[in-house]
């Protein structure tokens, strides 16, 4: 609409000169009118550049902010991870302090009976035992009862010293993460106040688009969804295990996904996106290869994902072991199905320009315990 206010005011600009006066003007009077014109023009053609680069800043500035928000919600999914961790290992140390406290009670009953034992028996000594023995065999026997009860004392004295040990160490670990555990949930209050802030700010940055610039936004945040949506998927495909798929695996021996071409249209790493126009992170590279040629698995594995998946499109994932998964979007067709086991080379689809995609290509992806790595260092 700003675009069609500005040319419409720089027709009505060069159209206002009442050609009547023309005809009576001098050569350098039309010329001054000319340039007139013509400085008008640029004006108008130099806000009309301003009023895009403002929508680009917008747009960009949401981008910004929902980039914001994905990290918030990650750090606090990682803090609820933390703190349910933190408590359940304050509650298995206050047990093991329990434990140890009863231990401790109890060694110190049984080191008291000892104690009036001993005192009872008065000056009574081991000597004693070992001077009033009858026979050779007594002493023997009564020499090893005597050893017995000095070792088994010993043990008791030993155990009651590891027991306060173990409970002035279980203290110290109770209070450690307690105060760790304080702490995590006090960054989490406030990457939530963080993250509230951000929703608040890109919906109010958001409504003040206009609707073209809102139908825009509501494709990315779309895109941006599934996008969200596919890495749950492939997380959850990544920890999948089967019998036919080698655990020791370390990603060597791939071979290139399509055959017949080589060329790299947008590698991975940081980018402008090229339907969107935000800039962002491209989890994979992009293969410029014929419209329909074959994409084919670049090592064994089991198929865990064959179907469409949002901004993917048609979209292959398989499973190599050892953590190692591979990604292969965009597809025409595919040709193979979840659950069955492929070989190096088969041909697991073809190559398309399905879902959020700027025209045919492959859309290639190595995957390391669910988490996207540089492809290239995989590939001959």
């Amino acid at each position: 609409m700003k675009k069609m206010i500005c040319f419409m005011l720089v027709f009505v600009m060069a159209t206002s000169i009442p050609m009547m006066s023309i005809a009576a003007k001098s050569q350098s009077e039309l010329q001054s009118d000319l340039n007139t014109t013509q400085q008008e023009i640029k004006e108008a053609e130099a806000e009309q550049e301003q009023v895009q680069q403002q929508l680009s800043e917008a747009m960009q500035d949401i981008a910004e902010l929902s980039t914001q928000i994905q990290n918030y919600e990650v750090e606090i999914g990682t803090l609820n991870s933390q703190i349910r961790d933190l408590e359940e290992n304050l509650a298995e140390t206050q047990k093991n302090l329990e434990e140890a406290e009863d231990n401790c009670e109890e060694q110190e009953e049984l080191l008291k009976e000892r104690l009036i034992v001993l005192y009872e028996a008065g000056e009574y000594s081991y000597l004693d035992v070992l001077f009033n023995s009858t026979s050779l065999v007594d002493l023997i026997s009564n020499y090893y009862l005597i050893t017995e009860i000095a070792e088994s004392d010993t043990e008791m004295l030993q155990k009651l010293e590891d027991s306060k040990k173990q409970i002035e160490y279980s203290k110290q670990v109770l209070e450690g993460d307690k105060a760790e555990l304080e702490k995590a949930k006090e960054t989490k209050v406030a990457k939530s106040q963080a993250l509230e802030s951000a929703k608040s700010e890109k919906n109010k940055q958001v409504a003040a688009l206009n609707d073209e610039e809102k139908a825009l936004q509501e494709k990315i945040d779309q895109y941006q969804k599934d996008v969200e949506d596919l890495e749950e998927q492939i997380r959850k495909a990544a920890t999948t295990t089967n019998s036919e798929i080698n655990s020791s695996y370390n990603g060597s021996g791939m071979i290139w996904p399509t055959p017949n071409c080589r060329y790299i249209t947008s590698p991975y790493g940081s980018r402008i996106h090229p339907v969107y126009g935000y800039q962002g992170f491209h989890t994979g590279m992009d293969i410029g290869a014929n419209n329909r040629s074959a994409v084919v698995a670049v090592q064994d594995g089991v198929v865990s994902l064959a179907s469409w998946n949002g901004g993917y499109g048609n979209c292959v994932m398989i499973n190599h072991g050892g953590g190692i998964s591979t990604l292969y979007g965009h597809g025409s067709k595919i040709v193979v199905k979840a659950g069955q086991t492929v070989k190096q080379g088969d041909v697991i689809m073809y190559v398309g320009s399905t879902g959020v995609s700027s025209g045919p290509h492959l859309h290639f992806e190595v995957r390391k315990n669910g988490s996207h790595v540089e492809p290239s260092q995989y590939l001959p």
